[in-house]
């Protein structure tokens, strides 16, 4: 298996570029994908690579592949946490 994070994603025909950790370049289809949510850039994607024959000016192609979920900034969310409980508080006459 392979590491790496989406840099490109053209989405009138799916194709999506990858960039390993030590620097390969991939592409795969995005049906091509088998689990986690909708491919974006700077998605981190883990695979396998085909063993298909790279012809001259083609990139290696991308299978098995699997979207990570996004890291969960924990800054974030607790700033989202306390707006909302601040909202909940004021709709129920407790805020100020």
């Amino acid at each position: 298996m392979k590491t790496g994070v989406v840099i490109q994603f053209h989405a009138g025909v799916g194709v999506i570029f990858v960039d390993s950790v030590i620097g390969e370049r991939y592409f795969f289809y995005a049906n091509k994908v088998i689990s986690g949510p909708t491919p974006k850039v700077s998605a981190k994607v883990i695979f396998n690579v085909s063993p298909r024959q790279v012809h001259p000016g083609q990139l290696p192609y991308a299978i098995n592949i699997t979207v990570l979920e996004p890291e969960v900034d924990a800054f974030e969310q607790l700033t989202k946490l306390s707006a909302s409980l601040k909202g909940a508080l004021t709709l129920a006459g407790g805020g100020q």
